[in-house]
């Protein structure tokens, strides 16, 4: 089991400070010297989770590491308080479906699939790598895979690096194949989106192409009728306002399937999903008694284009909020039902790998925050005193296509790339300005070409400091 894999089940099991329901030290000792013959409170005289923290990072065997969250998964499946995390249930018997939690059924869901991965000793990592390299056979991206799989063991940072390099590859090679123009200034969502947009089954299962509908015409749109202090804190039902969360309430006004939508506030064009009993505030809109579309799909297309499409059609200057005939008129793509399903499916799966990242992030804060917390006697000490900081210049050519060397500039990204390079690797690199660049610190551990509007950090004395540690600090 990976350092990563341990990371996911700890996100699963602690609980506010506890190891999921054991709230005292005895309980979950009693636990562990069962599992596997170790009290862990008594061995470190910590709580629970420090204790379970302290023998996963520095004690355990391989074997105890496996047995140990093995029976606290098994022990997870078997209590009824977290079946609601794992799976929609009929909590008052009345066959109103309350829908699992989405953070945690996400979590449980990867947690899932490394069981069953380490007992049939399958390799879900080096599949998908050997897929990838089928479907693009470039030298380059074969590299990156090759580089990812060591990384995701020993370095998850930098693991997490090459795989939006990756994606960034990719991308630009199916846009490529698509004769589809790309702009040197697209920052990663923005390149993203286009690829999507890019990829269709149009060819294959919409021979005449794909017909839109407006959403008036797919669903019946109405908004609640009650004000926000109708809430109680207590209440049996859910309570949808215009926060992205829905509060309680002690009487329903619609008894479906349905799709809610904030609209207005902070949070205005913020999606939710429910099915069941549940009330709703006068200025947020509820879609229900869907014909022709898949609900599923339906929700994912909402939740990736909506909001552009009630900024672009507010008032300037105005603060954005949603209409009635806002929501009537906006267009959605009708494929046929197999092509919304397999839309579904691809779409529904990215949900497990944000689970993922999510895990590895947590673990990654939690050891930078250990290990670079230094107490009184280690001087603290301006970086101009022990580093160079200088910004590049513009190179000669950029090229589209993968080159030799990457041209790091303003952003989060390379910017394109060229045939030579005026810095040497292992360099520290933050850019002066564009959106979402400042305050990005990336670390260029290949010879490169730095732009005018991004910074190079260099240690003065690589016999005193570490380029790679500037990085971390």
């Amino acid at each position: 089991m990976t350092e990563q894999e341990v990371a996911i089940f700890y996100d699963l099991f602690i609980r506010n400070g506890y190891v999921l329901n054991f709230y005292d030290r005895n309980s979950f000792d009693i636990f562990t010297q069962k599992s596997i013959g170790i009290p862990l409170c008594e061995k470190y005289q910590k709580s629970a989770v420090k204790a379970l923290m302290s023998f996963l990072c520095n004690d355990a065997t391989s074997d105890e590491k496996e047995t140990l969250l093995f029976d606290l998964f098994d022990y997870y499946e078997k209590q009824a308080c977290y079946k609601g995390e794992r799976e929609s249930t009929d909590v008052w018997g009345d066959g109103t479906l309350i829908l699992r939690d989405e953070e945690y059924g996400a979590k449980y869901d990867v947690c899932r699939k490394i069981v069953d991965k380490l007992c049939n000793n399958s390799n879900p990592t080096k599949d998908s790598a050997e897929y990838l390299i089928a479907e693009f056979s470039d030298t380059y991206l074969s590299q990156q895979i090759a580089k990812m799989e060591i990384e995701v063991s020993e370095d998850p940072t930098a693991a997490i690096g090459l795989a939006k390099n990756l994606i960034e590859s990719c991308c630009k090679t199916i846009l490529d194949n698509s004769h589809v123009k790309r702009n040197q200034s697209w920052d990663m969502p923005t390149l993203f989106s286009k690829t999507c947009k890019s990829i269709t089954f149009v060819p294959v299962l919409c021979p005449s192409g794909v017909a839109y509908s407006p959403l008036g015409a797919l669903c019946k749109i109405e908004t609640g009728k009650l004000n926000a202090n109708a809430m109680n804190e207590n209440g049996i039902y859910p309570f949808f306002t215009c926060d992205a969360k829905p509060f309680r309430i002690n009487t329903y006004a619609f008894d479906t399937e349905a799709i809610i939508i904030s609209g207005n506030g902070s949070q205005v064009g913020h999606i939710n999903y429910y099915n069941g009993k549940f009330n709703a505030y006068q200025r947020t809109y509820v879609l229900s008694n869907f014909s022709g579309v898949s609900v599923s799909f339906l929700l994912h297309y909402l939740r990736g284009y909506l909001r552009e499409h009630i900024y672009v059609n507010s008032r300037k200057g105005s603060v954005p909020y949603i209409t009635l005939p806002m929501l009537q008129e906006f267009r959605i793509p009708l494929p046929p039902l197999a092509v919304q399903q397999e839309i579904v499916r691809i779409l529904d799966s990215f949900t497990e790998l944000t689970a993922e990242l999510t895990a590895r992030r947590k673990q990654y804060e939690h050891y930078r925050d250990e290990l670079l917390t230094f107490g009184d006697d280690v001087p603290i000490t301006a970086l101009g005193n022990i580093a160079q900081v200088n910004v590049g210049s513009k190179p000669s050519q950029i090229c589209n296509n993968t080159t030799l060397f990457e041209y790091i500039n303003a952003g989060t990204g390379n910017s394109g790339y060229t045939s030579e390079a005026n810095c040497d690797g292992d360099t520290v690199t933050t850019p002066s300005r564009g959106q979402g660049g400042i305050g990005y610190i990336g670390y260029q551990a290949n010879p490169f070409w730095l732009g005018p509007l991004c910074y190079k950090i260099r240690v003065k004395s690589n016999e005193k400091h570490l380029n790679k540690f500037l990085f971390y600090t």
